[in-house]
């Protein structure tokens, strides 16, 4: 027994449990939620590489796995961030039960989050690669819809096979030239082609033109759930390529790359989505201008900065749950003809908000820690992040009085029985914005893990 193939196989069949429920999708989301939270606290807790006594038998569940001499390891180094991409899935599956997703959404959901995991466990981490190819195909089959010419899903699959196509050049480079600091002209090829693997996998411009043609052609719950589960891949891998590879650290052009990049994507962002006229894509350049943020703190390449980054992450998976529940409901409700209730609206201005970096929200703390400590003597990137917090903050506000404008002020009348689990995350994306410390132990575990690599 060990404990890769018992994650992978539990998975494999609460997906395929989900694909037999033949009931509304509220049970679907019940099941698959509580499916997705037994395997996260597996994740976190259930003891590798020791021995334990099952029912009168003892037995050791080893932490490893070797497949064509390849291994999956769950142990210490990945446990937090493996366990932080199934307590993801399972806060976007609750927050999907009352909404109208189609079947496969949970059972697809589930296979992605699975292959992101086998590619947090494999080793060597480069050839993690393959797993997110086989993510991205599950992304492919929750954006594509039959008989519809949506041409999302064919971008983001046309993307995703370059980057890693990319990232899989980066590892024979690095398998077989033996990259270092030293090694100038292969460390900048390496360096190369891991960037443009990491800017296609976080959905950064111009590889985001599936995540903007998404937003008007697949449901809310869709497009946010393929985008949260990649752009956290996406944070995953580049803190463990920075951890793992010394190179990178030691190159001051790595530093320089990931500061400029960072304030490009936060400009570019907060004011290309000021001119937005589609709510969907001023969300997606609002999660632009958050990627951007996340780049530029993590530039420092020390612990605080990292765990900026998370804190960052942390807050974009809270606010995309909040935006699909929102977004979702409004157009139920035919939010342009009629009045609507209260709760919707005060979802997609949390969610909008806290992408915005709103204070008191869960997008706030990163941004402030930052802007007080890790960017503390850089003005241009101060300002950079300060003016974003503005710009974003004020046309939420904007597409907020939007809305009310078309569809009357709102009228609070919760349906207590389907609303209690959005009022959880409200509270969740409050607690986040004013105790930001809920997140610390998480943050320790994981930057602890990094610190297991080798490198």
């Amino acid at each position: 027994m060990n404990a890769p193939i018992i994650l992978l196989g539990l998975s494999f069949l609460g997906s395929v449990s989900l694909l037999l429920v033949r009931e509304k999708n509220v049970l679907r989301a019940v099941i698959g939620t509580v499916s997705v939270s037994l395997l996260t606290c597996f994740v976190i807790w259930f003891p590798v590489d020791e021995a334990i006594d099952l029912l009168g038998i003892s037995m050791k569940v080893s932490s490893s796995l070797v497949v064509f001499g390849r291994s999956l390891k769950l142990d210490d180094s990945n446990r937090s961030m493996i366990a932080f991409l199934y307590a993801s899935s399972a806060y976007l599956f609750i927050s999907a039960g009352w909404l109208h997703v189609r079947k496969r959404y949970f059972s697809v959901g589930f296979l992605m989050t699975a292959s992101i995991a086998a590619a947090l466990m494999v080793d060597p981490f480069l050839y993690a690669a393959i797993f997110v190819e086989i993510a991205v195909l599950g992304g492919v089959l929750l954006l594509e819809y039959q008989g519809s010419r949506n041409s999302s899903p064919k971008i983001l699959e046309s993307v995703y096979v370059l980057a890693m196509i990319a990232i899989l050049m980066a590892g024979w480079t690095l398998d077989v030239g033996g990259v270092t600091a030293g090694s100038i002209e292969l460390a900048f090829i390496t360096k190369l082609f891991l960037g443009f693997g990491i800017v296609v996998l976080l959905g950064l411009p111009p590889f985001s033109v599936w995540l903007l043609k998404a937003t008007q052609e697949t449901e809310p719950a869709e497009w946010t759930f393929v985008a949260s589960l990649l752009q956290v891949a996406g944070l995953f891998f580049l803190l463990t390529f920075l951890t793992h590879y010394g190179f990178l650290r030691d190159d001051p052009l790595t530093t320089y790359a990931l500061k400029i990049g960072g304030m490009v994507f936060l400009w570019f962002g907060s004011i290309i989505g000021i001119f937005q006229t589609k709510i969907g894509r001023f969300i997606a350049y609002a999660i632009t201008a958050d990627l951007g943020f996340m780049l530029l703190v993590v530039s420092g390449l020390d612990e605080d900065a990292f765990m900026y980054a998370l804190v960052a992450t942390s807050s974009r998976v809270v606010a995309m749950g909040l935006i699909s529940t929102g977004l979702t409901q409004l157009e139920d409700s035919g939010v342009e003809h009629s009045n609507t209730g209260a709760l919707p609206l005060l979802l997609l201005a949390a969610g909008m908000l806290s992408l915005s970096g709103f204070p008191l929200l869960s997008g706030f703390p990163a941004r402030w820690g930052a802007i007080h400590s890790n960017l503390g003597g850089d003005a241009s990137a101060t300002t950079t992040v300060f003016v974003s917090i503005v710009l974003l903050s004020l046309t939420s506000f904007r597409w907020m009085f939007r809305l009310i404008d078309r569809a009357g002020w709102p009228v609070f009348r919760p349906d207590w029985k389907k609303s209690w689990p959005y009022l959880l995350m409200l509270i969740l994306c409050l607690m986040i914005g004013i105790i930001p410390q809920v997140l610390l132990v998480w943050q320790l575990d994981v930057i602890n893990g990094l610190n297991m690599l080798p490198g």
